[in-house]
């Protein structure tokens, strides 16, 4: 076994692709953090003959600012979605961004932003879903609403809903197979 090391940071997600390739490991700086240390996404490629020496690593500034709050890849592997917080004129706002995902890596250079909800609130968990021929990314939130994306019509089609009032934190998401 490989012993992957290298988060400055203590671990808030893990996840496989689904193709088994790439394992994703993520960090993230707390807020009573006084460090200037960055959160950072590392994907690490268990196709490779040493997977310790075959990573990329995304830190805040190659991902816009963005500090990653949650992470999924989608289904058909093209996709790695990172909910984040992002600060606005107003405050912050809780937001979405779409990667590419090739064999050799992830595409960063034109992340795909998509707010989910602009007044304010930080994405908490995120899951991938097939409805027909399109492709739905839900993101919870803290505040207890949930942003439905079509993520198969260009990101422009999507709405939040509010759960339920007093609703805690949105830990896990997910789609019901049928």
């Amino acid at each position: 076994g490989y012993a992957l090391s290298g988060h400055a940071h203590p671990i808030s997600h893990v996840a496989f692709s689904p193709d088994e390739n790439w394992l994703l490991t993520a960090d993230r700086v707390s807020t009573g953090d006084d460090s200037t240390g960055q959160s950072v996404i590392t994907l690490w490629n268990l196709s490779a003959k040493d997977p310790t020496r075959a990573n990329i690593k995304l830190s805040q500034n190659q991902l816009n600012g963005m500090s990653q709050t949650a992470a999924a890849f989608s289904p058909d592997n093209r996709l790695l979605a990172v909910g984040s917080k992002k600060a606005t004129e107003t405050g912050e706002a809780a937001a979405v961004y779409l990667l590419g995902i090739s064999a050799s890596g992830v595409s960063y250079d034109q992340p795909v932003e998509i707010v989910v909800d602009p007044a304010g609130g930080e994405v908490s968990a995120l899951a991938f879903g097939k409805r027909g021929d399109a492709w739905w990314l839900a993101a919870g939130m803290k505040n207890g609403k949930v942003a439905l994306v079509n993520v198969s019509s260009g990101v422009s089609d999507f709405k939040v809903i509010q759960l339920a009032h007093g609703i805690a934190t949105m830990n896990v998401l997910t789609f019901s197979p049928d």
